[in-house]
């Protein structure tokens, strides 16, 4: 009786505690990314922003948390052209599917886009 019992509900707790890892990796996936385009944005507006510094600092979250195949845009694109007071909006965005730890069939086509936006110093 204990093994029938066994059987039926061993693969629904391993189905339970896959998806939990799986829920918490896209969740830390969504953090890193939201961290990554403050970092990024916050870089862009300072007074001696530029560019290069932001784009340096996207570069060194995205490969901190180990997030494959992000990209991280700005709006403006060039900080050195960008008046005082002017909105930058910073864009990161990853696939889910080459950030999930299990292959899964749930995030197929599916990306990430977490957007920070700040004001020029």
């Amino acid at each position: 009786m204990a093994v029938a019992e066994l059987a039926v509900a061993l693969p629904a707790l391993v189905i339970l505690v896959l998806a939990s890892i799986e829920a918490t990796n896209m969740i830390f996936l969504r953090e890193s990314l939201s961290a990554t385009a403050y970092e990024t944005v916050r870089m862009a507006v300072r007074a001696d922003g530029s560019t290069a510094y932001a784009n340096a600092r996207a570069t060194e979250m995205i490969v901190s948390r180990e997030i494959k195949q992000a990209t991280v845009t700005m709006k403006p694109s060039v900080m050195e052209d960008t008046e005082r007071g002017e909105v930058v909006v910073v864009t990161a965005n990853a696939p889910c599917a080459a950030n999930s730890m299990l292959p899964s069939w749930f995030f197929a086509g599916r990306s990430m886009t977490v957007t920070a936006t700040m004001v020029k110093e």
